[in-house]
């Protein structure tokens, strides 16, 4: 239980770190150079966004497949 545990906080952290460092760059750039900085840091938080997005709504698709409920019509 302990090495799950341990590789839970890993790769939270992993992913953390990886969210981290391009957002803290970004926003320094984007106070040094604003014309450029702002132009990146609206695509990156598009980039993130799309991140969340796209998997949920992948899921969403695939349970209402398996349920037979696709391109169905309410009553």
């Amino acid at each position: 239980m302990q090495t799950l545990s341990d590789a839970l906080v890993s790769q939270i952290l992993n992913i953390a770190s990886v969210l981290l460092v391009p957002t803290v760059l970004l926003l320094i750039l984007r106070r040094l150079i604003p014309g450029f900085g702002d132009a990146l840091w609206r695509g990156y938080c598009q980039l993130l966004t799309w991140m969340v997005v796209l998997p949920v709504r992948l899921i969403r698709l695939l349970i209402l497949e398996a349920a037979g409920r696709r391109g169905r019509r309410r009553p």
